[in-house]
């Protein structure tokens, strides 16, 4: 029979029951050389605990035992090769599939035997209450600890150090750390001097952040963002929710200072207004939704699917995002053109039949509705019936939801054009875009384009995306001219390589009014 053991001690044991490798490894050896046995080899893990499967030793043992012919692996005590029984479950199966059982010397047990399974299990249940009983008392110690003004922990936070004893560790100031935060405060958060300059003046001075040889804009600012750095700083350090005051190396007030620089500093970007999102009212994805408007970032603003990235949401395959400013730009140029030459409005105007009337269109609509709620309801008691939930079954319904959304917004549209054609189109209105637009129909001003887009019912649809000819859909310019060195710039025609294919509606009767009123002011 030949026999690998295994000993393994924590420093805590070490310390507190004076258990030690030597006679572990003594008394292992001279059990697997008695009765025949031939002690193979011996494996150790001084300071490791026995919760994990991540211990050097161990591993050295598990690859000795899967080369074959290890009939035995012996330790003192079950605990010793884990404390965890799941742990050593694992183990023992392991050992079995390459022939070899586990024997316990000081409590009898091995795996060869039923009767030692099931003994093992319970004892290895008992050792891994025991772990957790530890564990316990240790956090609870701590805790004690902590209460009393100690340092219970291992790496003391930045701008400090650890002075006493075991029995008495607390935290001084470390004066080239305070030196530092004072520079990182005066400079970063009072002065607002940019962080790639106040990291070089402190690598200049050589006062070094704790675990990188110089400070970069990256690391500071994330240091000086980070609030619990900030309250440490400040005098207060924390443990398991228990404030321990310490000495401060910024004052209270400075503290509040430098809280507000930080909240502040989160939000480097400013978010952009709803106003300066002129299409975010009138621009419908393919999806059939409206869109949103969102800026992330140094992203370029966009168009985005207020649905395309929520859990379950499908049909939004075509939905990608669109740039603001392009955007923007063609419906503009395109009602600008249109109002400048009002003949094909009028064409269509003089030609439109009763059936392309709006109170036709109105008609059509209100009947495409009404069926559009039977399917509805209808769909939502077969779902019902077979027992849905309430998530899976608003999944399921969102795209007629969203070809109800589409519709009852063309409906509300039609209304409108409806009332305006009985009552005659509100002069007010028209006067008013005429007077907004008659002097400089190059504007840009989104307030008024949003006024003229209102006036006119203008919808814009996206029907899809196309690959941009401009850089064959890579999204990027060419290097050519440039040597080919460097990073591509993006390309200026598209977003991510795709143009969106774009259908703009507008009220013709409300068009020829501006129109109209535009030649007369000429």
């Amino acid at each position: 029979m030949k026999v690998v053991t295994y000993g393994r001690v924590s420093g805590r044991e070490q310390a507190e029951t004076g258990t030690s490798l030597p006679d572990q490894g003594r008394r292992l050896g001279e059990w697997a050389s008695r009765d025949g046995r031939v002690h193979v080899e011996h494996f150790s893990d001084p300071g490791r605990t026995g919760g994990t499967l991540d211990r050097p030793g161990l591993t050295a043992l598990r690859e000795r035992v899967a080369a074959g012919d290890i009939t035995m692996v012996a330790v003192t005590k079950s605990d010793r090769l884990a404390r965890d029984q799941l742990v050593q479950l694992t183990l023992a199966d392991e050992f079995s599939r390459h022939g070899a059982a586990v024997t316990a010397i000081d409590e009898g047990l091995t795996t060869a035997t039923a009767e030692g399974q099931l003994t093992g299990g319970v004892l290895g249940a008992v050792a891994q209450f025991e772990r957790q009983r530890i564990a316990a008392r240790t956090k609870t110690g701590r805790r004690a600890a902590a209460e009393e003004g100690r340092f219970v922990g291992s790496t003391p936070p930045f701008g400090y150090k650890v002075v006493g004893g075991q029995r008495d560790r607390r935290l001084a100031i470390d004066k080239r750390q305070a030196e530092t935060v004072r520079v990182i405060y005066d400079e970063l958060v009072l002065g607002r001097v940019q962080a790639k300059h106040v990291a070089a003046e402190l690598n200049r001075r050589r006062l070094t952040p704790a675990k990188k040889p110089a400070w970069d804009a990256a690391t500071l600012r994330r240091w000086a963002k980070d609030s619990t750095h900030i309250r440490i700083v400040a005098g207060t350090w924390e443990f398991d929710g228990i404030q321990v005051p310490i000495p401060p190396i910024i004052t209270p007030g400075e503290a509040a200072v430098w809280a507000t620089w930080a909240r502040e500093a989160r939000t480097v970007y400013p978010q952009r207004s709803p106003k300066d999102y002129l299409l975010s009212s009138v621009l419908v994805m393919p999806c059939g939704r409206r869109a949103m408007g969102r800026t992330a970032g140094k992203q370029q603003p966009t168009y985005s699917c207020r649905d395309r990235l929520s859990p379950g949401a499908v049909g939004h395959d075509e939905c990608h995002n669109v740039s603001v400013s392009r955007s923007d730009l063609a419906v503009v140029n395109h009602v600008r053109d249109t109002l400048l030459d009002p003949a094909p409005l009028r064409a269509a105007a003089v030609g439109r039949g009763p059936a392309l009337s709006p109170a036709a269109e109105l008609a059509r609509v209100q009947a495409e509705l009404s069926a559009l709620d039977t399917r509805i309801a209808e769909e939502v008691a077969l779902l019902r019936e077979v027992g849905l939930r309430r998530e899976a079954m608003e999944v399921s319904l969102r795209p007629l939801k969203n070809e109800q959304d589409t519709l009852t917004a063309r409906a509300r549209g039609l209304r409108r054009k409806v009332a305006e054609e009985v009552a005659g189109l509100d002069s007010k209105r028209v006067r008013k875009a005429v007077a907004s637009l008659q002097h400089d129909l190059g504007t840009q001003d989104p307030e008024v384009w949003r006024q003229v887009f209102e006036l006119l019912h203008v919808v814009v649809r996206i029907e899809g995306h196309a690959e941009c000819p401009e850089c064959d859909g890579s999204g990027y310019q060419s290097n050519r001219g440039r040597g080919g060195r460097g990073f591509a710039p993006r390309c200026a025609h598209c977003l991510a390589g795709t143009q969106p294919r774009i259908h703009i509606e507008m009220d013709d009767v409300a068009a020829l009014a501006v129109a109209d009123g535009l030649a007369e002011s000429g």
